[in-house]
């Protein structure tokens, strides 16, 4: 069983396998008091199988900064990882942790899904939002566990909230997004990860871990994906059309649908995920959800091979990409994560943001149902890992969806957890119309070029200070 799932995590695709989940159940422990310092989730039991105290969540970066005479110029791409760290309260000389503004309410609901291809049926929806319930130490199986109220009534003060969809990867679940999920909702959002009809699946959201699912059929599956192009790509329709399905659900359930705020919707996804989430945001016309205000994207190799650049460029809603350190040099095919990055952050239009986490690999964006030890350090993130991710992303989400600037910035220090990060901000209207009547790029500019340049920099040695070759980003290496 073990030998299998090591070719599984070698596969060249950018699939995001989840690992089998050993069944679900509750925990009845004290609630955690409302005024708790953090939300975030605990994926690992301490040794005597109880669950931990929920910790403290490290301060949120503010990618809001706007620039000045310290600052590159407004249509250059900005450096993200300088260190903006947010202030929350009278004391700005320390910076304060991201304080949860709600408990966190758990449910899951289940939509009508034509089904296509012998798929469909039913889509099971796990979704987070804001509470008044108390919440308590919850096991979404396996070793993965947190803090909420299932089934808890919807808090209707402070509505209308902004939602999240979010696509897991192939053979995935909904469920492996959870480290983020339950934050965000902790902040005021509503979270829907829908469980998706691949042909293989790990894990479900209700009957947890999958025991009698094919481990070669999936690799197999994984490996024929990765093999795909834009020419090839009819037979993955289907996940764009379950998370239209899950969005027009939520809007339109009758529990939670007058508590969503339509105008401030957001989409994102893992590997495979990455795929679904890039045709709502706009790759393609026909498929385009002008709901959908802004774009996160978890280690996506799919949602690079799977669109052709002029699809690509059809992006305009602002993004952010993450990538593994660890899985720069692993093909997708013929092509290397860092050269499939590097293609959809030099495309997307801007504002975008590029973060690569320190000594991550493509699972460590997926939180772990597997009670190995050495499983779970093959098949998901650290907690370390997890935090990193879940600031910037939540920092983002509500820059650009929710329009907050943050508050003080602490400026000139780096962030450990990340190796490189790039950030381009929009460019001011002016700016765009001189832009718009430019002629076509110089010999040595190109889209083609500049990926190449681009993914060669993501491998510089942490020393190098220098401006890069051709015209993409500035970079600023954090120290090894």
């Amino acid at each position: 069983m073990w030998p299998v799932f090591s070719k599984v995590i070698a596969v060249p695709a950018a699939i995001g396998i989840a690992a089998s989940a050993s069944g679900c159940g509750e925990r009845n422990e004290p609630a955690l008091p409302a005024d708790m310092e953090a939300a975030s989730p605990q994926s690992h039991r301490r040794a005597d199988g109880t669950m931990p105290a929920t910790g403290t969540a490290s301060p949120v970066p503010d990618l809001s900064r706007q620039a000045d005479k310290a600052d590159p110029p407004p249509d250059k791409p900005k450096d993200a990882c300088a260190g903006h760290i947010v202030h929350d309260g009278a004391d700005k000389g320390k910076a304060q942790p991201l304080r949860p503004r709600f408990n966190v309410g758990y449910q899951v609901l289940d939509f009508d899904c034509p089904g296509k291809d012998g798929r469909g049926g039913t889509l099971t929806v796990a979704v987070w939002y804001p509470t008044a319930t108390q919440p308590k130490a919850h096991n979404y199986g396996g070793r993965t566990g947190g803090s909420v109220a299932p089934d808890g009534e919807p808090l209707a003060e402070g509505a209308p909230y902004p939602l999240l969809v979010f696509s897991h990867g192939y053979g995935g679940g909904g469920l492996s997004a959870v480290f983020l999920a339950e934050v965000l909702a902790a902040r005021g959002w509503i979270v829907a990860c829908p469980d998706h009809h691949d042909k293989d699946s790990a894990v479900r959201i209700r009957a947890g871990q999958v025991k009698d699912f094919d481990r070669l059929a999936l690799l197999q599956h994984a490996r024929e994906i990765a093999a795909s192009g834009p020419g090839n790509r009819a037979g993955y329709m289907y996940r764009l059309d379950e998370m239209k399905l899950a969005l027009d659900g939520m809007l339109a359930s009758e529990r939670f649908g007058r508590l969503i705020d339509a105008e401030r919707i957001a989409v994102g996804g893992h590997s495979f995920g990455g795929f679904a989430a890039l045709g709502l945001a706009g790759t393609l016309p026909e498929r385009r959800d002008p709901r959908v205000k802004a774009l996160l994207l978890f280690s996506t190799g799919a949602g690079s091979y799977l669109y052709s650049d002029e699809e690509l460029k059809a992006v305009r809603v602002p993004s952010m990409l993450f990538m593994g350190e660890r899985e720069a040099d692993q093909r997708r095919g013929s092509r290397t994560m860092s050269e499939l990055s590097a293609r959809i952050f030099v495309s997307v239009a801007p504002p975008k943001y590029f973060l690569v986490v320190r000594d991550a690999g493509h699972f460590s964006f997926n939180n772990s149902f597997w009670d190995s030890r050495a499983a779970r350090a093959l098949l998901s993130g650290t907690e370390e890992q997890f935090d990193v991710i879940r600031k910037y992303s939540i920092a983002f989400l509500e820059k650009h969806v929710l329009g907050k600037n943050g508050a003080d910035i602490v400026p000139g220090r780096t962030d450990r957890m990340l190796t490189r990060c790039l950030a381009e901000p929009a460019p001011p209207p002016d700016a765009a119309a001189r832009s718009a009547g430019t002629d076509a790029p110089s010999r040595g500019t190109g889209p083609r070029r500049r990926i190449r340049a681009f993914a060669l920099r993501v491998h510089a040695p942490a020393r190098c200070r220098r401006r890069p070759p051709l015209s993409i980003a500035k970079f600023r290496c954090t120290g090894r």
